[in-house]
């Protein structure tokens, strides 16, 4: 899988699939996280378990029942990891924003497509 970043956009590329993703300002947006979410609810739907389920087994070293499964559970656990960091981002972002502002005050900016950047 290759993470490659243009001037407005990235696009993860996994052995099957290219999906894109928005970038800078809005690495740490809902915009930036509801393109990873929709490419692992492909992975659930497919295989009828929670991108969390899923990703706890393979971390604690659970393989494939079928040789098949190798490219996706890869691919899957790869893109589960990005949107964790997101998430957390995200949540680091906003909790510094809280500290010096109201969430309706950050929700309204939000709502305006001012950019929510964090203080120097």
């Amino acid at each position: 899988m290759d993470y490659h970043r243009h001037s407005h956009r990235s696009y993860l590329q996994t052995s099957r699939h290219t999906i894109t993703i928005p970038v800078i300002k809005e690495l740490s947006s809902p915009k930036s996280i509801k393109p990873l979410e929709a490419y692992l609810e492909n992975y659930e739907r497919k295989y009828g378990i929670l991108s969390e389920t899923f990703y706890e087994a393979y971390s604690m070293g659970e393989e494939p029942a079928n040789d098949a499964w190798v490219l996706d559970w890869s691919d899957w656990a790869v893109a589960y990891e990005i949107s964790l960091r997101r998430r957390q981002q995200y949540q680091d972002l906003i909790r510094n924003l809280t500290e010096r502002t109201t969430l309706s005050e950050v929700m309204k900016r939000a709502a305006r497509r001012e950019p929510l950047e964090l203080a120097s």
